[in-house]
């Protein structure tokens, strides 16, 4: 009997810097286990759409603004010391002093649901994380979704459909039910082994 495969259902927000660097450490993970475990099938990763404030206006707010109401007048320069050790951990070069805007995210993630690639996603993370790119504007998230290797024409398309986004939305609605709000989630399910 073949092996089946361990599924793994991550949780995200494309702005949420936590969740690049669980990205990160979760494909070290997954490099390890094929390493370790070489005659096993790979294991079967389902990424779910999460906005962490659905209720942003669709032009999104001004980063400072954005934080100064989530954190108070807490040390931002503390936090992000946090946030950057993690990113330093993973290879990941964060440029927090380039992201201006908070966006809303539901494009975004309508455009990674577009394109079922992880490709996609990281495309999303180093725009906004690296780059610093404003996720509310068409013209950034056509730029960013050809340049993962989408059609631009699809892209197009899906940037003119709200049915696309009320499917994303939706879609995030039905993600598994071991998700723990505002944070990073993994849902590890071991295989299926028979009676």
């Amino acid at each position: 009997m073949a092996k089946a495969a361990l599924s793994i259902d991550v949780i995200s927000d494309v702005v949420c810097p936590w969740c690049y660097i669980g990205k990160r450490r979760l494909e070290g993970a997954l490099r390890l286990y094929r390493e370790q475990h070489p005659g096993s099938p790979a294991p079967e990763v389902r990424w779910w759409s999460f906005q962490l404030n659905p209720d942003m206006p669709a032009a999104g707010i001004d980063r400072g603004t954005y934080l100064e109401q989530k954190f108070g007048t807490a040390n931002m320069a503390v936090i992000y010391a946090r946030v950057a050790a993690a990113c330093r951990e993973v290879g990941i070069p964060f440029a927090f002093d380039r992201v201006v805007r908070q966006p809303n995210t539901l494009v975004a993630h309508s455009l990674v649901a577009l394109a079922g690639l992880h490709g996609m996603l990281e495309a999303v993370f180093r725009a906004y994380f690296i780059g610093g790119e404003d996720l509310t504007q068409e013209d950034a998230l056509l730029r960013i979704a050809v340049g993962a290797g989408l059609a631009e024409a699809a892209v197009r398309e899906c940037l003119a459909d709200p049915e696309m986004r009320a499917q994303t939305a939706h879609g995030g609605r039905a993600r598994p039910r071991a998700w723990r709000g505002g944070r990073t989630t993994l849902h590890l399910q071991p295989p299926h082994r028979g009676i």
